[in-house]
């Protein structure tokens, strides 16, 4: 009932699973529908794995909801390829336990805490893929903290799973303990993947969840180290212009490995730059890798080798005085791609130069 431009008032208290489907009436719509949940995430939606779909719908943006369940958006008809797609969707500033999302387009995931849940409830990874209508295209996940995801093992699961995407920022998120990795993009299919910008995120596996079985995928079982990104063709694709810019990368409290599988198969223009982390070199004529602080392949063009991990991060991610990664990068070595923020809001840079990582100390 309710036009584009109003706000929804959504009470207080436990509602069912939702579904918002998709109302021509609306396509053509310049505003958003708002639906603004009660404050302290009062507006509690769904129980069990039944939480939010929105199945075509568009134009709607939810403020401050507390989303159990998943929050799931695909077409009106996931079959058909011309069905009308979800689109211009925002969820901000609220709680979800998880989310999958298919061939969306426009939709922005903003400043949620998002998590608290086993995959033995019968959750997966946060996903972000392709359906008929192809693949899911301007997304932007940022802000949010990503923490108390548990598998119980460490294989791939993942606190966020990229697929088949096309233009998709990951920027100024705290991804906490993460089971298995951090991120991973991969299985893209024949569709394939481009234009991916990964920058100023805390990307951590496992840390302080391993009492709860948590792993970090490669570190063979143990405790020390281990993939916290992994980028991967698997013979699919093609996957193009990556950017992995400014992140600090951990697993299991040491420094977290940044793996792509084939660099060979990706193709465009794919950077590396200013991040911490373990093993941030990637050779190929595809890739620029510069401007890291690694504590194993540093001899990279440009890259710092880090002393020891203890004299670069505290236990909150954040630089210590004195670490290697401050003032590492001068303003002249960004090409324009040095972010303006870091992980916490806070401006850049606040010395002589940029800092490498997430935070700017």
């Amino acid at each position: 009932m309710a036009s584009p431009g109003q706000t929804v008032s959504v009470g207080a208290g436990s509602y069912p699973g939702q579904s918002i489907g998709y109302s021509a009436a609306k396509a053509s719509a310049s505003a958003r529908i708002v639906f603004q949940c009660a404050s302290g995430f009062g507006s509690v939606i769904g129980s069990g794995l039944s939480g939010l779909q929105l199945n075509g719908a568009q134009h709607i943006e939810l403020v401050g909801c507390d989303i159990r369940g998943d929050a799931g958006g695909t077409a009106l008809n996931r079959s058909d390829a011309s069905s009308p797609r979800t689109t211009d969707i925002v969820i901000r500033n609220g709680r979800l336990q998880t989310f999958h999302i298919t061939s969306v387009t426009d939709f922005q995931i903003l400043n949620n805490d998002i998590g608290h849940y086993s995959y033995a409830q019968g959750f997966g990874s946060n996903s972000v893929y392709a359906d008929s209508q192809g693949r899911s295209r301007n997304v932007l996940i940022q802000g949010n903290t990503f923490q108390g995801i548990l598998s119980g093992t460490a294989g791939h699961a993942e606190c966020l799973f990229l697929k088949a995407v096309e233009h998709v920022q990951v920027l100024g998120n705290k991804m906490l303990g993460c089971p298995g990795l951090a991120i991973a993009l991969y299985d893209v299919g024949s569709l394939g993947a481009n234009d991916i910008l990964i920058q100023n995120n805390f990307l951590d596996c496992a840390t302080g969840y391993e009492a709860q079985g948590n792993g970090c995928y490669g570190d063979g079982g143990g405790t020390n180290g281990g993939l916290a990104v992994e980028l991967s063709t698997k013979g699919q694709g093609p996957i193009s212009n990556v950017s992995l810019r400014f992140n600090t990368l951990q697993a299991h409290g040491d420094p977290g490995t940044f793996l792509v599988s084939d660099p060979g198969n990706f193709s465009g223009s794919n950077v590396v730059f200013g991040n911490i982390g373990a093993s941030m070199c990637v050779t190929g004529a595809a890739w620029l890798d510069s401007r890291n602080v690694a504590s194993r392949n540093a001899s990279c063009p440009g890259n710092t080798a880090i002393p020891t991990w203890g004299s670069v991060l505290d236990s909150s991610l954040h630089l210590m005085a004195g670490s290697p990664a401050i003032d590492l990068i001068p303003a002249s070595a960004c090409g324009g791609l040095c972010p303006a923020i870091d992980v916490d809001g806070q401006p850049r840079p606040q010395g002589a130069s940029f800092d490498a990582g997430a935070d700017e100390h």
